[in-house]
């Protein structure tokens, strides 16, 4: 192999490893801004919050821990605004759409007259004529010399 075509699988390589590592960052920026997956950066704050109710309450269980702040509502205790930065306990509205509109009877805006019934015939231009038979022969396939 010569030095040239080195040089090109090398210069292949480092651009199939950059286009790969924009993909991933691309991908992974779009994954964590959508409401559900960022939620779940909100983990660390899960098993913080699970530690201090473990030092009050050495006895209580992960799934204690869960059915006592997810299975009952919003319940304002003490630490009301610690339990509100858990995982999936608010929701953000800031990555969604919301459209309204009003709908109406279609009788009041719009007024169509079927073209059957229509009165006015369709325009026909009185100079109408084909176009001259030389304009065809600007459009043709390309031809090998």
């Amino acid at each position: 192999m010569n030095r040239l075509q080195c040089g090109a699988s090398k210069s292949l390589l480092i651009f199939g490893a950059v286009k790969k590592a924009v993909s991933i960052f691309l991908l992974s920026l779009y994954v964590f801004a959508t409401a559900e997956f960022q939620e779940l950066l909100k983990l660390p704050q899960l098993a913080e919050h699970y530690a201090e109710h473990r030092e009050k309450n050495p006895q209580i269980s992960f799934w204690e821990f869960l059915d006592m702040h997810y299975s009952h509502g919003k319940v304002a205790d003490e630490d009301y605004k610690d339990d509100m930065k858990l995982p999936f306990k608010t929701t953000d509205d800031c990555g969604h759409l919301t459209v309204t509109g009003v709908v109406s009877s279609a009788e009041e805006q719009l007024n169509i007259t079927p073209f059957a019934n229509s009165r006015a015939p369709f325009p026909i231009p009185s100079d109408f004529s084909f176009p001259p038979p030389f304009l065809g022969t600007i459009f043709q396939p390309p031809k090998s010399a």
